[in-house]
């Protein structure tokens, strides 16, 4: 026994006095059983039981949720040890071989990987507390490289709208690092290489740096990588003129301000006369005609970027004007809503204004506009004033119009619905007419102030009104209004109603409007028996309960949507009817011959006196007070039998009332059934027929347990050799006495298949089948191998199976009329053909191989690493720290049957350990200016098998293994990258760190023109651009050096607030150069040096002192 004794197991052949039981891996208890054929009777022959104890190696085992993390790596967040207390005594921990705590609880101790990219194996070690072999578990945990970021760009500059490419060149380029390209502030893009990014020109038209960002993100920190792209500005076509219209000749001051840079200027002043100019500023010129001209004044600006127009129209004109003005003669006089076309015929005007004398805003016409109308909306006589100007000189002249009120058509009818027959009437309110004229729209005609009118038909009709006024010029004007009216029919009073001569209480009304639509409908009952009436019904349909007697009236009202109402009405009377009743009234019964007496209960409440009408099943058998009847079922009778007795009770006006009863028999139950199979084969279901009469309940009972309430049950007869009683107790609804039957049998004897096979696998392709048959109670056996080979009626037989595949072996005993059958599943198969390859057998630093499974024939596998790793994945992908020593890697395969192999490849993959580049920033990461310098050593360990690569991030590289000193050219963050490449191995490290300039460096840029009157903001005052001042002083002074204003304010960012608006004392300043002085230090204490135009960069060394000009 290997369960404490709870079950026993003979062995098979330990049939001597002595057994030797061989390697045990559980703890197994043994005992011998003898027998002798000496004695007789009784005996003891079990002997006592010997035990071996086997106690179990120790087992190390601990899972690890995580074994790839961000530094610090806490390794206790993750781990969790499997303690197995019965079986393990010390738990020792080693991270690479260091022993780092000890314990007999199994609780890990607590373990902490600080740098990332690095790797250490977690190994625990247990002992037994018996002696018996220790275990140990090893798992590797890494912490996560960082990503040295950086990329490459295919321009570094150029006209927009300008295409470029980014390549990305960091360092891990894998799906553990996530990229974020950024234009400015701008993410555009988180694939490894972004798409190509089109930058655009400035649409302020000045050169344009784009700075790109490229962030690389491990899961951890973020490295980060800038580079710029510089746009050129496009050219911008903008210059203003001193006036654009005038009279021959006609001088102009034209200013060019346009925008861009390293521009030439093509001008065309539209008259033949063309120019080029390279710089911006103010000129003359003067236009001559003896025509009313218009010259288009064009400025082409062009640069290496493309170019860009402006057009300007000059109009001038010369100083003659002959007015030609006319209207026509119906068009003098006019009523309200008049229009008047004027013709114009004018020479020598390019401009007319015509105030059309009723308070209108005037209009403006061109000499090209040869006709003008006007509609006059108010009466009156107006003046037409017509002003006329080409610019040089004007005049005026006048036209006269009249203009007369129209009359206001206006009245109501005094109902806009009407009842056929009715008399319309108006009332008119119509203002300023003498005549009138009204149309009815049933082709009738009348006139005067508020004619009446009746029409003969219903329908819908338009009124109109025409109201008219005759002036003094014999202009006559007219208006006409309308007004819409309905006219309905009167509606049908017809009702019909169940009102007889005979009306009994409770008498209920129906009465209905049959040829109503959606008239409203008023029903008044006047039921003079209640405390007030009447009661108000409404609907096309009616009923209601005259609960006492009397007479009554019923009045229906009906009301069409003009208003239009009639009438019906209707009196009838209702008479009070008797109450029938007696007793009892509903007998239920047992008995077949069953006399009753019923009392008749009934009263007359008027009318008396009452007549009777007794009728049992439709028969009238009394008209006497009371009745007595014997109610005899025949035995043959169906069940239950049911008497209907009714009451008839009349009163003298006919009124009558009814009552019904009934006498119900019901028979007795009967109990019968028959069992027909009570010897069938065990399990089997009872075949009961249930022959039970008059039976509605029925109990079924199995050896004193009740099985089922069904009419016909499913009785399961489920055990061999054994006594059974069933029993059916019966009753019905009429709660009549129950009855009870039964029948007893004894269930036969069933045979036991039963049987063992020697071995249910096999993994060459055959199995050799060896039975023992431990079947009861049979004598007859039926086997099937399930492979389509012939049966066997042996009892031990045996098979061979030679092809691969799942049977099933079933054996049949049997005892020559039943059966039991058993059945063993086997499994012939083939052992997996193991095989496999990695993608990448050597790597620098950490390797992530993927390994290719090639294995056949397998369903299951199990991968082993040298490293303490394991997998069950198909295809695993597994992490290799760097390591002096190759990885060895083992594939367990097992297919689906159980069968399994392996292949072990040995020091199969190579992980290089590299370099471990580092650096430090002297004399400090951050910096302020003004000190721009900074040295950087090398802390890698030397070797001369390395060699460096110095990448500054402001595009400076170096070779050499320290950097003394480098400047750089701005305040900013610089990436300073160190690559350090292994020449043996060709495996490389990569160093980056962040040298950082603090400070604001300013700037300062003077104009040299300024425009009051300019449409853009910018140009209407002297304000120097600038960032980043500490001290700051502008002053403005004329030709005479009187100082004409002064500022020196700045806001937070350092930058001029304030700029002159070319004025003095609040007055404007003459067009003119005034002179500027400017005294300047910014931020970082360095002096403004004065402005440069001929090389505006970067506020390179100047004037502090200048002009400049004011255009007006």
């Amino acid at each position: 026994s290997t369960d404490g004794g709870l079950s026993w197991t003979d062995i098979t052949g330990a049939t001597g006095i002595n057994y030797s039981p061989g390697v045990l891996t559980d703890t197994t208890l043994f005992r011998r059983l003898v027998n002798t054929s000496l004695c007789s009777g009784p005996q003891a022959n079990v002997s006592n039981v010997v035990t071996i104890t086997v106690y179990p190696d120790a087992i190390a085992e601990y899972t690890a949720s995580d074994t790839v993390s961000c530094a610090p790596f806490d390794l206790s967040a993750v781990i969790s040890t499997v303690p197995y207390p019965a079986w393990n005594q010390d738990y020792n921990w080693y991270a690479d071989g260091v022993l780092f705590g000890s314990n007999t609880s199994g609780v890990f101790p607590g373990y902490t990987i600080t740098s990332p990219g690095d790797t250490v194996d977690i190994k625990l070690v247990v002992t037994s507390p018996y002696g018996c072999l220790p275990d140990s578990i090893l798992r590797t945990f890494i912490t996560v490289r960082t990503a040295v970021v950086g990329f490459v760009k295919d321009t570094s500059g150029g006209c927009g709208p300008l295409t470029a490419n980014f390549t990305n060149t960091t360092n891990i380029i894998d799906p553990s690092i996530e990229f974020y390209w950024y234009n400015g502030s701008t993410l555009f893009s988180t694939s490894v290489n972004p798409p190509p990014v089109t930058f655009l020109s400035s649409p302020f038209f000045v050169d344009t740096t784009y700075i790109i960002t490229l962030q690389a993100y491990n899961g951890c920190d973020t490295t980060v990588w800038r580079d710029s792209i510089r746009i050129k500005a496009n050219p911008k076509a903008a210059f203003s003129v001193s006036s654009t219209s005038g009279c021959s000749p006609f001088t102009i001051q034209v200013t060019n301000s346009s925008l861009g840079n390293n521009t030439a200027y093509y001008w065309d002043f539209g008259n033949g006369d063309r120019d080029t100019t390279y710089t911006n500023g103010t000129f003359s010129y003067t236009y001559f005609t003896s025509v009313v001209d218009t010259f288009r004044l064009q400025l082409i600006a062009e640069n290496d970027c493309g170019r860009d127009t402006q057009v300007v129209d000059i109009r001038v004109a010369p100083n003659i004007i002959r007015p030609g003005i006319t209207i026509s003669a119906t068009e003098l006089f006019g009523c309200v809503s008049h229009s008047v076309t004027f013709s114009n015929t004018t020479t020598g005007a390019t401009s007319f204004t015509w105030d059309f004398g009723d308070g209108t805003t005037p209009d403006t016409t061109n000499q090209f506009q040869f006709t003008v109308s006007h509609v006059y909306t108010t009466p009156g006589d107006f003046t037409i004033t017509i002003n006329m100007t080409n610019g040089c000189s004007d005049t005026s002249i006048t036209r006269q119009v009249s203009v007369y009120a129209r009359p206001l058509a206006s009245f109501s009818p005094d109902r806009l619905v009407y009842c056929a027959g009715d008399t319309i009437r108006v009332s008119n309110t119509s203002q300023n007419a003498n005549s009138y004229s009204w149309e009815w729209g049933d082709t009738r005609v009348s006139s005067g102030f508020e004619p009446v009118h009746v029409y003969a038909a219903p329908g819908t009709y338009t009124i109109k009104l025409t109201a008219q006024r005759t002036n003094a010029s014999g202009v006559v004007c007219f208006d006409t209004t309308t007004r819409s009216v309905t006219v309905l029919s009167k509606p049908d009073t017809l009702i019909t109603t169940n009102i007889s001569n005979v009306n009994c209480t409770p008498f209920i009304i129906s009465a209905n409007v049959p040829n109503s639509t959606n008239e409203t409908i008023s029903w008044f009952v006047y039921d003079t028996t209640l405390p007030s009436f009447p009661v108000v019904l409404t609907g096309a349909n009616m009923t209601y309960s005259f609960n006492n007697e009397g007479t009554f009236t019923v009045v229906m009202v009906i009301e069409n949507a003009a208003g239009c109402r009639d009438s019906s009405r209707r009196v009838f009377t209702v008479y009070k009817k008797p109450i029938a009743g007696f007793t009892p009234l509903n007998v239920v019964t047992c008995n077949l011959d069953t006399t009753i007496t019923h009392i008749n209960t009934s009263t007359a409440n008027a009318y008396t006196p009452l007549r009777y009408e007794w009728w049992v099943d439709g028969v009238r058998l009394s008209t006497g007070g009371n009745f007595t009847h014997q109610y005899l079922t025949p035995a043959n009778a169906v069940f239950p039998r049911v008497y209907n007795t009714m009451l008839i009770a009349t009163n003298t006006v006919g009124c009558r009332d009814t009552i019904s009863g009934t006498v119900q028999v019901e028979p007795t139950a009967k109990s019968l059934f028959t069992v027909s199979n009570p010897g069938d084969c065990i399990p089997f279901v009872a075949s009961i027929s249930n022959n039970s009469t008059y039976a509605s309940n029925y109990a079924w009972y199995l050896n004193g347990n009740l099985i089922s309430n069904d009419p016909v049950p499913t009785i399961n007869i489920t055990q061999a050799n054994t006594n059974y009683t069933i029993t059916l107790i019966v009753s019905n609804t009429a709660a009549c006495r129950p009855d009870t039957s039964s029948f007893s049998f004894r269930s036969r004897v069933m045979p036991i298949a039963s049987f063992a096979i020697n071995d249910s696998l096999g993994c060459t392709g055959q199995l050799n089948i060896i039975t023992n048959n431990t079947s009861q109670f049979a004598n007859a056996y039926t086997w099937d191998w399930g492979d389509g080979s012939p049966q066997s009626n042996l009892p031990n037989p045996t098979h061979l199976y030679s092809s691969v595949g799942t049977f099933r072996i079933t054996l049949t005993a049997s005892d020559g009329t039943c059966s039991d059958t058993i059945s063993r599943l086997v499994v012939v198969a083939r052992e997996p053909v193991v095989d496999f390859v990695a993608d990448n057998q050597r790597t620098c630093d950490t390797a992530v191989v993927r390994f290719s499974n090639l294995t056949t024939n397998a369903d299951t596998y199990q991968w082993l690493f040298s490293h303490a790793v394991t997998s069950t994945e198909f295809e695993p992908t597994v992490i290799f720290p760097p390591s002096n020593t190759p990885y060895t890697v083992q594939l367990i395969a097992t297919n689906a049957a159980g069968c399994r192999a392996s292949l072990t490849k040995a020091n199969y993959i190579r992980s290089i350990v590299p370099p471990s580049a580092d650096f430090v920033i002297n004399p400090s990461p951050t910096i302020s200016i003004p000190n721009y310098n900074f040295s950087f050593s090398n802390l890698t360990p030397n070797s001369p098998l390395y060699t460096y690569d110095w990448s500054l991030g402001d595009g400076t590289f170096a070779n050499t293994r320290d950097i003394p000193n480098h400047q750089y050219a701005d305040t900013g963050s610089y990436p300073v990258r160190l690559i350090v490449l292994d020449t043996s191995t060709n495996c490389l490290d990569t160093m980056i760190r962040i040298a950082r300039i603090q400070g604001a460096p300013g700037y300062l840029y003077v104009p040299n023109a300024f425009y009051p009157n300019s449409i853009q903001t910018q140009f209407r005052s002297f304000k120097p651009l600038g960032k980043g001042l500490a001290e700051y002083e502008l002053m403005i002074f004329d030709a005479w050096g009187k100082l004409l204003f002064k500022t020196n304010r700045l806001d937070a960012a350092g930058a001029p607030v304030e700029g002159w608006d070319g004025t003095f004392n609040g007055k404007p300043m003459p067009q003119d150069a005034y002179a500027w002085k400017i005294k300047a230090v910014f931020r970082n204490g360095r002096k403004w040096e004065g402005m440069n135009y001929n090389n505006n960069v970067n506020g390179a060394p100047g004037q502090t002192f200048g002009t400049v000009t004011l255009f007006r």
